[in-house]
């Protein structure tokens, strides 16, 4: 029996392309919650609490925890919005945890 049959992807709503791809390969796709704010907030409370155990093996998240970063205006002040390098491991684990509760609600 196909493995992927028994697989759900939370992928992003706005890139269309790959959610059609994905389903044309039999792979369950679900469209992400986006809340940014809220994910990253959810996400932390998880990491914090220890609802959420990220392996060693992880290394490439590890690493993208490790250097994710807030941007900052024109005066140099950090303000509540990521900056958009090196995160997509860190909107893929947003997209999960976030899709997860909403669906268990």
């Amino acid at each position: 029996k196909d493995i992927y049959s028994k697989v759900v992807t939370y992928g992003d709503p706005e890139n269309q392309e790959v959610m059609n791809t994905l389903k044309r390969r039999g792979i369950k796709v679900r469209n992400a919650k986006k809340d940014v704010m809220a994910g990253i907030l959810q996400v932390n409370d998880m990491l914090k609490n220890k609802q959420v155990k990220i392996f060693s093996s992880c290394k490439h998240l590890i690493d993208e925890l490790n250097s994710y970063q807030w941007d900052t205006d024109k005066t140099g002040e950090f303000i509540d919005k990521p900056r958009k390098y090196n995160d997509h491991l860190m909107d893929a684990l947003r997209y999960l945890l976030g899709s997860l509760i909403m669906f268990m609600m």
